[in-house]
């Protein structure tokens, strides 16, 4: 189990966000990319701290002594072998309570710029392992050739084999190479932004978009039931602040002091 949250060191610097699906031979092209997506442009970020992992259920009871979780402890669900415990990503968590307990322990939630920053870890396929499908396995907790067999409803299953039909323990499989676990898929995560255009204009330093206040927040990530197009390092999902499922959670995030 993971005692403490663990904070990596990301460097900052200029990157290209966002895809687009029209020149196989133009930055960050990716033939799933989505209109509110397909902006690329260059994005400068200060040094920040990101955590290694998804924020797990013990350290969201540490940190909150709130139980919020539609996971129940000690259970296997869905013929998935391990029982839900505290190393498990913590879930059915709001934006507004994620912001407001992040803000009291003096954490944040990552920017949407920052959080892609650390997904794409200096690579600028669709995801951070390559441009394939096949390129997630062992990187990837998705819908996929294990959950097809128990939720063939869910889309075109990746053709990839993670062992997981729910959530799996974080840190279950391999790191980017900023060593970030489980950026694609488990949870989504819920980034600091207002969902909003990518013409808007960004603040200095961390990248957040300038777009004020609106109805949606943005998440990133996709989640254990997402098909692999909707976890891919430019995909954006909004939802309402006040919105809980199963499928969402958080990743940690700190400014640098250096």
């Amino acid at each position: 189990m993971l005692a403490g949250i663990v904070f990596v060191l990301l460097p900052g610097g200029a990157f290209l966000m966002g895809a687009q699906a029209k020149d196989k031979d133009g930055p960050n092209f990716d033939p799933d990319a989505l209109s509110g997506e397909s902006l690329v442009h260059e994005v400068t970020l200060a040094p920040f701290f990101l955590s290694r992992h998804e924020l797990t259920r013990g350290q969201w009871q540490r940190l909150t002594a709130t139980q919020p979780f539609w996971w129940k402890e000690g259970l296997c669900y869905e013929g998935d072998e391990i029982r839900i415990g505290p190393s498990h990503p913590a879930d059915s968590i709001d934006w507004d309570d994620a912001n407001r307990w992040m803000e009291r322990h003096g954490l944040v939630l990552p920017t949407e710029a920052q959080w892609e920053y650390g997904c794409r870890a200096g690579t600028t396929t669709p995801w951070w392992p390559g441009p394939q499908e096949m390129d997630l396995q062992d990187c990837a907790n998705l819908h996929d050739q294990t959950s097809v067999k128990r939720k063939n409803n869910w889309g075109t299953p990746a053709p990839i084999t993670d062992g997981f039909t729910a959530i799996a323990p974080v840190g279950s499989f391999r790191a980017n190479p900023f060593a970030l676990f489980d950026v694609h898929g488990n949870v989504w995560e819920w980034c600091r932004d207002w969902s909003g255009d990518y013409d808007a204009s960004v603040r200095t330093g961390d990248g957040y978009r300038l777009v004020g206040p609106a109805s949606n927040r943005v998440s990133r990530g996709g989640s254990f039931g997402t098909v692999s197009s909707h976890a891919r390092s430019a995909e954006r999902s909004r939802n309402a602040p006040s919105t809980r499922r199963d499928s969402v959670g958080l990743r940690p995030a700190r400014t640098s002091r250096l």
